[in-house]
């Protein structure tokens, strides 16, 4: 009886130290996934254009799931040197813009989302840039209205093919020139037959957003 109420005891107290043990490998799991992914995010595709400005390193808090109306929360806000208009950015490209800041938070407004637009152009075979208006296919009180989640439309006689880079042309005031967005997945005519409509995929993977660059603009910029 003795023998047998020790081994229990034992068992009992091996169970708790692999119970630790697992939760500790767990957690260590979690730090090298959050490791690699900021050593991803470090690798910023180069463009002269962003490279002059400074970048702070946000992680994803909150995000809202209307299927109008997209945003995310940071954890970065005005104490770090956050203001309302700041691009925010991954390693792959384009993924919105910062419209309300908090002392330690920030909200961003997804280039999906019908309500924000983006300056873009892509270029044709000659090399010749053509621009246009870049808007989310998201919008209020619908759901999403064409296969791709991004909308450009072009004049008919503009040359754009599938697989086109879009990246932004620096008018508006808010981007950067050649922060790539996405490329062109299909073209359309629109319903007055007078204009193309390209849907545009990101190369932003948003589904999986989880650490973001905010890009600090110089005040008045």
């Amino acid at each position: 009886i003795f023998s047998f109420r020790t081994v229990k005891a034992e068992n009992e107290e091996l169970k708790r130290q692999v119970e630790i043990l697992t939760g500790d490998n767990l957690k260590l799991k979690q730090q090298v996934l959050a490791a690699l992914r900021y050593q991803e995010l470090e690798e910023v595709f180069d463009s002269p254009n962003i490279d002059k400005f400074e970048k702070i390193a946000a992680v994803v808090i909150n995000r809202n799931p209307s299927s109008w109306y997209h945003t995310i929360t940071v954890n970065k806000g005005s104490k770090h040197g956050i203001r309302v208009d700041d691009p925010v950015i991954t390693n792959k490209g384009l993924v919105g813009k910062v419209v309300t800041v908090y002392q330690t938070s920030s909200e961003v407004l997804l280039i999906l989302d019908g309500e924000g637009q983006v300056a873009a152009f892509l270029r044709d075979s000659q090399g010749k840039a053509i621009f246009g208006i870049l808007r989310g296919a998201y919008k209020r009180g619908s759901r999403l209205e064409f296969t791709g989640h991004l909308e450009m439309d072009f004049k008919l006689e503009d040359e754009v093919n599938v697989g086109d880079l879009v990246v932004t042309s620096g008018y508006g005031g808010v981007y950067p020139k050649d922060i790539p967005i996405g490329t062109v997945k299909d073209i359309r005519l629109d319903s007055s037959g007078l204009l193309k409509t390209a849907a545009i995929e990101p190369l932003v993977n948003f589904d999986s957003l989880e650490e973001v660059y905010l890009v600090k603009m110089p005040e008045g910029s």
